[in-house]
């Protein structure tokens, strides 16, 4: 395998000195990515990425395609201040700017409906989205609850998937990844559009199995399994399908991921646990247009799942069912071209039910089969864009039937000048309890989460080619809510601590040409007056538990002809500090640091391979096979989570165009 992938890379070489000048393979230039307008960082109001009110990212789908992202987690880590730790069960999470935000902290959306579990709050990474359906990720590096409540904290993820006249036919892709002694993944997609008048129809589905890691996995206590196949599989059905006429959409959503655990909270099973996560979504949204300058969007959305799912009733059994029911009002008028008022209000009603308490537990201890809340929420934006300068004045109040009222205002000042583009911004946000973070607080008694975030952004456009962009930030997060696991009771705790948070910088670097393209990036954080011990490492003033104070990235295409391209990519951490033993006379987890990790990869696309619409690709991921694991951000017991290693995948897709 090791040959082969050298000999890939002697080829591309060779392959590069008969390379002739050709047209740009890119969707976008650079001018054409800049002044892309989005929404996700100023609510309806489409604005540039230059202008909006945040610290945003958006990835296309043609970076997505050459980088050979396997999953969700390939593209992410190569953005700044995202990093993954692992959560609980041997699931995968996101950390945002040196934060965790394995609960409640970072929002998902998929099409505009939420994929975050309503039990924990949680995000689930690991060959679980596919990248072949996404038409571009719109990413917020910072607050996003005054547009989106309580699970936009530290952040917000939007994936935006190819529509009916982007797909424009029917497209077949299948992956195969190796291990070196096992298999890596077997991933199939099938994605179809089309667009009749004012009928558009698409179809996505996905059907993936994967293997998380190629190693044994040993526990805090230094047990080990006794294999390595099937211990950390990852599985996904995903269907989705939407509708659009004129004004109106509908959107409906299959999600059924699984993620088996050999792990459950701090010590080695006998056998793998499956645990699922299973969601099903519709979502209904129509916008009325009053005139040129009004519009009225109401938006209704159903939402069923059963997260954390496990029946193994030897070694753990868990089962929940949730509803949820969104109904969002959304208003927007345009007085005239410099200022535009956007408002509106949103209700939920979230209900959780058992019908096993005897091995599922139930709720307030053990003697309720079912719990009900719900929420209201209002907003307001308003957005004038004046020759001096464009000024974003928003906030949001919601008020939950349990946690009672949260509160985030939002300012924003944004100004380009030529190729030069400032930003000031401040934002409140918070993260609401989620179903059991309320019902295993102490007399059910727990409130939001504060956080404050303060953001400067300097841009400047060298030239139509080269983009420079750095941004500083300041974080504090109050009445953190964080989660506890007593070992000897075995029991899960959560309360308010005290306060958290990071400060930092963040550095970008971004070029295009006909060659193709090249982005660098540098972040970099230190912790900010950490109260929360179980967050923090002993002697170590400047890091927080499972992430790294500096993380380079780099993603780069080059087109050795008019159909060929290697395209490289590579993500430096600097050392992490995790769980890795118990000392049982300290009663108390052992932390120890890494040396960092280097993870290198690349993948070798071939575009219209003897017949158009046939494209081919060979990818070998950490080819230094580095050992890179996943770590805990906080005390929670759960030894570093070994990823796969060396990986190689052969992916073939087909058009069936018009």
């Amino acid at each position: 395998m090791r040959q082969l992938l050298l000999f890939l890379l002697c080829f591309a070489l060779v392959s590069q000195t008969f390379a002739q000048e050709t047209d740009d393979l890119l969707d976008l230039s650079l001018d054409e990515l800049m002044n892309m307008e989005i929404t996700v960082a100023s609510g309806k109001k489409a604005l540039t990425q230059k202008e909006s009110p945040g610290i945003v990212t958006v990835v296309t789908s043609e970076e997505i395609q050459k980088s050979g992202a396997r999953d969700l987690i390939d593209v992410l880590r190569l953005v700044p201040g995202i990093n993954f730790v692992s959560d609980v069960q041997n699931v995968v999470s996101i950390g945002m700017r040196g934060n965790t935000g394995t609960e409640g902290k970072v929002l998902l959306l998929f099409n505009g409906v939420e994929l975050n579990e309503d039990l924990y709050t949680t995000t689930q990474f690991g060959n679980h989205i596919s990248p072949d359906h996404i038409k571009r990720i719109e990413i917020i590096r910072g607050p996003g609850s005054a547009l989106y409540g309580g699970y936009a904290e530290l952040g917000v993820i939007n994936i935006v998937t190819k529509d009916a006249e982007t797909l424009d036919g029917v497209t077949a892709n299948a992956k195969y990844g190796m291990y070196a002694d096992q298999m890596g993944r077997t991933n199939v997609n099938l994605m179809a559009g089309k667009k009749f008048g004012d009928l558009s129809l698409s179809l996505l589905t996905f059907y993936g199995a994967a293997n998380r890691n190629n190693d044994k996995y040993s526990d805090i206590f230094g047990a080990t399994s006794e294999t390595n196949e099937g211990i950390l599989e990852l599985n996904n059905m995903f269907v989705n399908f939407d509708a659009k006429y004129k004004d109106f959409s509908l959107t409906f959503l299959y999600d059924g991921y699984n993620n088996t655990s050999i792990d459950l909270f701090d010590n080695i099973l006998a056998k793998p646990v499956a645990i699922d996560f299973k969601t099903m979504a519709i979502r209904a949204s129509y916008e009325y247009n009053i005139g040129d300058n009004f519009s009225l969007t109401p938006t209704v959305t159903y939402k069923n799942q059963k997260p954390w799912y496990a029946d193994d009733k030897e070694q753990y059994f868990f089962d929940f069912n949730l509803n949820k029911i969104k109904a969002n009002l959304l208003a927007s008028w345009d007085i005239d071209e410099m200022f535009n008022l956007t408002g509106g209000m949103e209700y939920y009603t979230l209900s959780s039910e058992t019908k096993d308490i005897e091995n599922s537990g139930g709720f307030a201890d053990g003697t309720e089969s079912k719990v009900d809340y719900n929420n209201i929420a209002v907003f307001a934006q308003a957005l004038l864009k004046h020759k001096i300068a464009n000024l974003t004045v928003g906030a949001r109040m919601d008020n939950h039937s349990k946690t009672g009222s949260a509160f985030a205002p939002r300012i924003g000042i944004t100004k380009k000048i030529d190729d030069l583009h400032l930003k000031a911004l401040y934002s409140q946000a918070f993260r609401s309890p989620s179903i059991f973070n309320i019902d295993l607080a102490p007399n059910n008694e727990i409130d939001p989460e504060q956080t404050s975030v303060i953001e400067l952004e300097v841009g400047y456009q060298l030239n139509p080619k080269m983009q420079l962009t750095a941004n500083v930030y300041h974080i504090t997060i109050d009445k953190t809510i964080v989660y506890f696991y007593d070992s000897e009771t075995e029991e899960e705790i959560y309360k308010n601590e005290g306060k958290t948070g990071t400060m930092g910088f963040e550095f970008e670097y971004r070029y295009r040409d006909d060659w193709g393209y090249a982005n660098l990036s540098y972040s970099y954080y230190k912790a900010n007056d950490v109260e929360v011990d179980y967050y923090t490492i002993p002697d170590e003033d400047g890091l927080l538990l499972g992430l790294p104070g500096n993380k380079i990235a780099f993603s780069g295409s080059l087109n050795l002809t008019d159909k060929l391209s290697l395209n490289p990519s590579l993500m430096y951490i600097t050392k992490r500090y995790s769980n890795t033993a118990y000392d049982l006379e300290a009663d108390d987890v052992i932390i120890t640091a890494d040396d960092g990790k280097l993870l290198l990869n690349a993948n070798l696309l071939y575009k219209d391979l003897l017949i158009s619409g046939l494209n081919v690709s060979l990818a070998a991921y950490d080819i230094t096979d580095s050992g890179f694991s996943f770590y805990q951000p906080y005390k929670g017991g759960h030894a570093p989570m070994p990823s796969g290693g060396l990986e190689m995948l052969f992916k073939v897709q087909y058009h069936f165009g018009k």
